[in-house]
């Protein structure tokens, strides 16, 4: 069943030369790609609000006691593990 959708010209042009350049025969290759990834579970699309959208109202310091920092730099190493 065909179908159709409207792409800003710039981001179509840009996709287009950069599924060439990789390799696909057509902008539709690559958007079959990501819907197959994406139906499976091996994509995820999420929304996430830009910066300039987000105030802060309120920032309190938090005392970072020898266990605080300990959990902290654990958290931190496993973030960096895995991306």
């Amino acid at each position: 069943m065909p179908t159709s959708f409207t792409l800003d010209p710039e981001i179509q042009r840009k996709a287009m030369a950069k599924a060439a350049e990789d390799g696909l025969s057509s902008l539709s290759s690559a958007i079959r790609l990501l819907l197959a990834g994406y139906v499976s579970g091996r994509i995820s699309i999420a929304a996430i609000p830009a910066l300039d959208a987000v105030t802060v109202e309120k920032v309190e310091e938090i005392p970072m006691n020898t266990r605080r920092k300990k959990l902290a730099g654990r958290i931190f190493a496993a973030a960096r593990k895995h991306g």
